[in-house]
């Protein structure tokens, strides 16, 4: 379903039955699982999960507490919709130079894991874990930024590690959907140029 479709894609995701993962599930979303173990991916597509047509605009359901709900988000221009490939991965998106990013519905503190996002990388100097509130956001939102190399590279499929990366990551603790991550990987030269930009679309997430 498309809802409607702006100059940039427009991430419009229907959200049906009844909200429950917050409570049951712990800390960390798709991709912050596995930052001690390299050889599983427990993140691949499941059986009968949900097709999404390439049209840029990601299409996903998920439970939300009081029924369907719609959750709009401005992806940079450029980025590429594809599958989630699990029930709690509501959009992703795959970036230049093989870079990812997801938006996730998880239960966990955001100190936690965030934590857990830098134990993925080893960091280089001065690029550890760095955090920053997003002003003027619709729901309390929380940045972080981490730079290195990426040892955790099963979340993108496996491979080496990814040196000269970054992440790029948001935790919205208190949404009408519940708690919401944004998570962005990818080299330093594509990332890091669109910082402001993905803290403006995170300002303007909206859930209706």
């Amino acid at each position: 379903m498309y809802l409607m479709t702006m100059s940039r894609p427009l991430i419009t995701i229907v959200c049906f039955a009844v909200w429950s993962m917050t409570g049951c599930m712990k800390s960390p979303d798709p991709s912050l699982a596995g930052s001690s173990r390299s050889d599983a991916n427990p993140h691949g597509p499941m059986e009968g999960a949900p097709a999404i047509p390439d049209t840029g605009v990601a299409e996903s359901e998920y439970g939300a507490e009081g029924g369907g709900m719609e959750l709009s988000f401005n992806a940079p221009s450029g980025w590429q919709s594809t599958k989630g490939g699990n029930t709690f991965t509501l959009a992703k998106w795959t970036l230049a130079e093989g870079g990812q990013c997801t938006v996730t519905a998880v239960g966990g503190d955001t100190q936690s894991n965030f934590r857990r996002w830098e134990q993925q990388f080893k960091v280089s100097t001065n690029g550890g874990l760095k955090t920053v509130s997003v002003p003027d956001s619709r729901y309390p939102a929380t940045m972080a930024t981490i730079y290195g190399t990426l040892n955790s590279t099963q979340q993108l499929g496996g491979g080496p590690p990814r040196e000269g990366w970054m992440l790029v990551g948001f935790s919205l603790p208190d949404t009408p959907a519940g708690s919401l991550y944004v998570k962005a990987l990818g080299p330093v030269d594509v990332l890091a140029p669109l910082i402001e930009e993905l803290k403006t679309a995170v300002a303007q997430l909206e859930i209706r």
